[in-house]
C-alpha cells in the first residue's frame, strides 16, 4: 500500500511576538499589524471577562435616578463612623428581639418605663422594616456594580504586571530609554520588606 504524500502537514501555531521573549527570525511569531490583531483577539477571549463600554446616556440616565432617589428619602441622614460604631443595632445576630418585645410591652405595660412613648416605638419598627425593604435591592445592585468594577481593575492589573514583566526584561537587555518607563512602573508594584533577619539583642545595662 502507497504511503500518502499528499497528506497535509500540521499547521505551526503562531504566537505573538512580545518584546524582550521572542526575537526576530521566529518563523512562528507575528509581528507589526498581525501581532496587533492577534492581541486585541486575546484580549477578548474567554480569559477577559468584562469587555463593555458603558454608553455615557446610560450612564447620565442611571446617576439621574439615583438622584431621584435620594430626593424621595429627604430625611436621610449620615453618622460619623466613630458614633455608628458605638450604637446597638438589632442586627440579624438579634433575629426575633422585635417580635419579643414588642409582644410584652404591648401585653404588659407595667413593664414599659414610663418616658418610652409606644407609639414611637412601633414607628420607629415600620420604618426600619420599610427600609430594609428598600434598601435589599440597593444593596444588591451595589454589590453586582462592586465585584464586577473589581474584576474589571483585576484584568486590568494584569495586564500592567504582564507590561511591567515585558520591560523589566526589555530593560535588561538594554533597550534605550526603557530605564525610565520601567522606574515610573516600579513604584506600583513596590512589596514590603518580608526580611527575616534577627533583630540585634538589646544592650546589656551597664553595672
Amino acid at each position: 500500500m502507497k504511503q500518502n504524500n499528499n497528506q497535509a502537514s500540521p499547521a505551526k501555531t503562531k504566537h505573538i511576538a512580545v518584546y524582550g521573549v521572542d526575537s526576530y527570525g521566529d518563523e512562528n511569531a507575528v509581528y507589526g499589524s498581525e501581532a496587533d490583531q492577534a492581541q486585541e483577539n486575546k484580549a477578548v477571549s474567554s480569559d477577559n471577562r468584562i469587555s463593555v463600554v458603558v454608553d455615557p446616556a446610560v450612564k447620565a440616565q442611571f446617576i439621574q435616578k439615583i438622584r431621584d432617589a435620594w430626593a424621595l428619602l429627604p430625611f436621610l441622614i449620615n453618622v460619623p463612623p466613630d458614633e455608628k460604631a458605638h450604637m446597638s443595632v438589632i442586627s440579624t445576630k438579634r433575629a426575633g428581639m422585635d417580635e419579643v418585645f414588642i409582644t410584652a410591652m404591648t401585653q404588659h405595660p407595667e413593664l414599659v418605663p414610663a418616658f418610652v412613648v409606644m407609639a414611637e416605638v412601633m414607628k420607629d419598627l415600620n420604618f426600619r422594616h420599610a427600609m430594609e425593604e428598600m434598601m435589599q435591592p440597593v444593596l444588591e445592585l451595589a454589590r453586582a456594580m462592586d465585584d464586577t468594577t473589581a474584576v474589571s481593575s483585576h484584568e486590568s492589573f494584569i495586564a500592567y504586571s504582564d507590561t511591567y514583566a515585558n520591560t523589566k526584561t526589555a530593560s535588561q537587555r538594554n533597550v534605550p530609554g526603557v530605564d525610565v518607563i520601567l522606574k515610573a512602573m516600579a513604584v506600583f508594584f513596590k512589596t514590603a520588606n518580608t526580611s527575616t533577619a534577627k533583630p540585634k539583642p538589646a544592650a546589656e545595662p551597664a553595672p
